[in-house]
């Protein structure tokens, strides 16, 4: 804009006197913002320009075009020009040259206390002025979208500097300005060019490096263009570059579109690629909740839309599914009121938000350490409510999944899930009869959960009909369903003894013996299996023992005897001894068959010989106990040390026993023994030295001796000449035995016998 030719010296004057103590803006430079123009005037004459006058007098200088506000930039010459022609008629009193002297006053008392910050272009043209006040309102983006209104670049990208410094947050000036030690103004240099263009050829960091400069480009079109081509990089299926679009210091502007002053457009696409950030690792999910991402998320619940609102429920869903700490910071947002407030208005929403929302919610209450139940509790009555009319696969697994972690717990938790209706309706029964393993897992689960509560919570699932599932369960072709119905029946049989004929009246016995017997294989499903038999004979009833050995529930457990993983072979050896204590008290017994007990005994005798103290005992009793309670006698039924049978021939006229001799902890030893009892050989630590006379064979000093495996024939006697052959093996066959050697070897040997066990 020229300045008027005919205007007067005193309003050149005027003008230098604005232009020395506030810096023109605008592209030509002779321009104040309507806020600093009036705050100038107001000093001179309050009632000349009283802001309603001001505010008129501005429209004649502008000649009416469009609305003025504070930030309406004021040609200072075209003012002046109208200022200094109707000065009369704005104030009878005073004259041009008195009022001149008055605004010079004004003008250099308002300039030098509000400039804050100048900013020049490279060339030095002035292309704002902010004072303090200005600057706590602003950030980076109103400033540099003011830079181009001022200077009519509006398809230019805007970079700050300040001593070499880029400035790419408010929050850096106002840092700057803390540390000026004068009164100064702080010159800042505003470089502009023309928006870049992206090409398909570029590498990822730069076409990151030009999207940020789309995004912050005041033009919505160039906006939605930036951040729809950032949310397609970040869909990439495969190694999306979220670490670049990070790097790139997309965050905080990605964040920002979020905001409901954002078009649905802009915001739908920002959401978006926010959610595909909070799908990345930990450390990229933290620094987009540490950058406002997650609190984005839970505004955008309130939107209007529904594809934003259910854009920012995907979100919520992937940082809850982070970690238990990302998934207590969105908690402490109070998500879960609102998420449960759109669950309860969406009764005929489209399927996919509904599964969206089943899926957010059971990330929000899963994990470990577990989320505080009273936070989490409103998400356990609509997942109760939703579960009696869902039919969707997809959404009744996500539903489950959710309720399986709210009953995870105590039994308290369980109640209330109790008390919402969660077995109403049958609704948790009908996801165990939908045919889809993907849902009948969690369906199982949160039934487990239940049945591991007190009596009266399982007896609730008894009465809801799940028994009635267990043999399809059980046959389906997922191991981790047949192991989920497994461990969901153990918890029962850990119940009363009338929850244990429950069971047996269903066929839930006949059902687990039956698949452990068709699948001898071992597995986790077996694992469960065990427990259940193990859990039932220490809750049952005698007669429900003798019922279970009659179901072949003893060749179930002889499968188990051989397992090395974990306590599997304890927990058999327990319902086995159970089973052999309890059925001592019926009068008879009618076994399904005797055919289990030579592979029975077999693994028993190993058991002994490994001597693990824990299970050895109750092997012992087993062995001792179990086979007159089957009818099983004579020489079917010898055990370790038995009287029944002689040694077994294993070639020349040799006979092989296996006997331990020694103190706890040393290996067996085997020894070959002729018709006449004389030792034809040593084989391992069998040897160990006693300075004892005592004619009795007997442990001393605290060792335990057992003799096993076909020592049979002559009972003591043969005990005794062994005992005796030993000892007159020459000295150094017990020094190679370890042994103490010299006059007065004595080997204690003990055997088990059908009438006692000789200590």
């Amino acid at each position: 804009m020229t300045v008027d030719p005919k205007r007067t010296e005193l309003t050149n004057d005027i003008l230098e006197l604005f232009k020395k103590h506030h810096p023109m803006v605008g592209t030509d430079s002779l321009s104040l913002p309507r806020a600093r123009l009036h705050e100038v005037l107001v000093k001179v004459d309050s009632d000349a320009f009283e802001a309603e006058r001001f505010n008129a007098l501005c429209k004649e200088v502008l000649e009416g075009q469009g609305d003025i506000n504070d930030d309406t930039l004021i040609p200072l010459d075209k003012f002046l020009d109208y200022l200094s022609g109707n000065l009369e008629d704005l104030k009878e009193t005073g004259d041009l040259q008195e009022f001149t002297k008055r605004l010079s006053k004004a003008a250099s008392d308002v300039g030098d206390r509000e400039d804050a910050i100048r900013f020049r272009t490279v060339g030095g043209n002035l292309a704002l002025v902010l004072s303090r006040r200005q600057l706590a309102n602003l950030d980076i983006v109103a400033i540099k979208a003011d830079i181009r209104t001022n200077l009519d670049k509006m398809d230019c990208i805007v970079r700050i500097l300040v001593e070499e410094e880029e400035i790419t947050e408010a929050q850096q000036l106002k840092d700057i300005l803390a540390r000026q030690e004068s009164d100064d103004p702080v010159e800042a240099v505003a470089m502009l060019r023309h928006l870049p263009p992206l090409s398909d050829t570029m590498t990822i960091p730069e076409k990151m490096a030009i999207i940020a400069e789309w995004l912050e480009f005041p033009d919505d079109k160039v906006r939605l263009d930036g951040i729809v081509r950032l949310r397609k990089l970040l869909s990439i299926e495969r190694d999306p570059p979220v670490a670049d679009c990070i790097n790139a210091g997309l965050l905080p502007i990605t964040v920002e579109l979020c905001s409901s002053d954002t078009s649905l457009e802009i915001r739908f696409e920002a959401l978006w690629s926010l959610t595909n950030i909070a799908s990345g690792t930990s450390e990229q999910t933290r620094a987009l909740v540490d950058a406002g991402g997650a609190a984005a998320f839970v505004e955008a619940l309130s939107s209007q839309s529904e594809h934003v609102v259910e854009q920012a429920v995907w979100g919520i869903g992937n940082v809850a599914g982070d970690c238990a700490e990302m998934r207590d910071v969105i908690l402490s947002m109070g998500c879960v009121e609102k998420l449960c407030d759109i669950n309860a208005s969406m009764d005929n929403g489209k399927l996919t938000f509904k599964r969206n929302l089943a899926w957010t919610f059971s990330n929000l209450v899963r994990g470990r350490p577990a989320p505080d139940f009273e936070v989490v509790r409103p998400v356990l009555q609509h997942l109760a409510q939703a579960i009696q009319i869902a039919e969707d696969h997809e959404l009744l697994a996500d539903i489950c999944w959710g309720l399986s972690y709210l009953t995870d717990g105590s039994n308290d938790r369980i109640q209330v899930a109790l008390d919402v209706g969660i077995l109403s309706n049958s609704g948790l029964m009908r996801a165990l009869n939908c045919g889809n393993a993907a849902v009948h897992q969690p369906a199982l689960r949160v039934v487990g959960n239940i049945v591991s509560g007190d009596d009266l919570q399982t007896e609730a699932v008894l009465r809801a009909g799940f028994l009635e599932h267990v043999p399809s369960l059980l046959k389906s072709t997922k191991g981790t369903v047949q192991k989920e119905v497994a461990w969901a029946v153990s918890n029962i049989l850990a119940g009363t003894s009338e929850q244990i004929q429950q069971v047996m009246d269903a066929n839930g016995i006949d059902h687990l013996v039956n698949f452990v017997l068709e699948h001898p294989n071992y597995t986790a499903v077996h694992k469960e299996i065990c427990w259940c038999l193990a859990n039932m004979t220490s809750g049952g009833t005698p007669v429900q023992m003798a019922t279970l050995v009659q179901k072949q529930g003893l060749e179930a457990l002889a499968v188990f005897l051989p397992v090395q993983e974990g306590n599997v072979r304890k927990t058999a050896l327990t319902a086995i001894h159970n089973i052999s204590r309890d059925m001592e008290k019926l009068h008879s017994v009618k076994p399904s068959t005797h055919d289990i007990w030579g592979q029975m005994k077999t693994s028993l005798l190993q058991i002994v010989e490994a001597e693990e103290e824990s299970e050895v005992e109750s092997a012992l009793f087993i062995l001792e106990h179990l086979p007159p309670l089957l009818g099983i006698e004579g020489e079917d039924a010898a055990g370790p040390g038995t009287t029944t049978s002689a040694p077994s021939p294993v070639g020349d006229d040799c006979y092989k026993v296996s006997i331990r001799v020694g103190r706890k902890g040393q290996p067996w030893g085997l020894a070959l023994v002729d018709e006449a009892l004389n030792v034809k050989a040593v084989e391992g630590s069998l040897i160990h030295s006693y300075n004892s006379t005592d004619p009795d064979p007997k442990a001393v000093d605290g060792d335990r001796v057992v003799a096993v495996d076909g020592v049979a024939g002559l009972g003591p006697e043969l005990h005794r000449m062994l005992a005796k052959k030993l000892q007159d093996l020459p000295e150094q066959s017990a020094d190679a035995a370890d042994g103490e050697g010299g006059e007065g070897i004595t080997v204690c040997l003990t055997l088990k016998t059908t009438e006692s066990l000789l200590l």
